[in-house]
């Protein structure tokens, strides 16, 4: 759900539905919850998002490879944001 959405369903006013913006964007920044490009917060769980490795090579591309064991994921050097070779990420949830 968006802070919008959350703030609706909670019925509260501007001055708490901001707060409650501001709170979530604090969880996400100290990697409590994960947040989409459509302002959707939820738990890693909830995202799908998994524990793994980056496999990157010379010629710019790289794999997820995820500690689960499930199937690698390419990632193409437009996607790597700065994530090099051995880089882990690690969902908090």
């Amino acid at each position: 759900m968006t802070d919008e959405e959350i703030s609706r369903r909670l019925r509260l006013g501007r001055r708490e539905a901001l707060a409650v913006r501001d709170c979530l964007r604090a969880l996400v920044r100290e990697g409590e919850l994960l947040s989409d490009s459509n302002f959707r917060y939820g738990t890693a769980e909830q995202f799908g998002a998994k524990r793994g490795v980056i496999s990157a090579n010379e010629r710019g591309f790289a794999f997820f490879l995820p500690d689960d064991g499930s199937g690698d994921l390419f990632l193409p050097r437009r996607s790597l944001n700065g994530a090099l070779h051995g880089d882990t990420y690690s969902p908090s949830m």
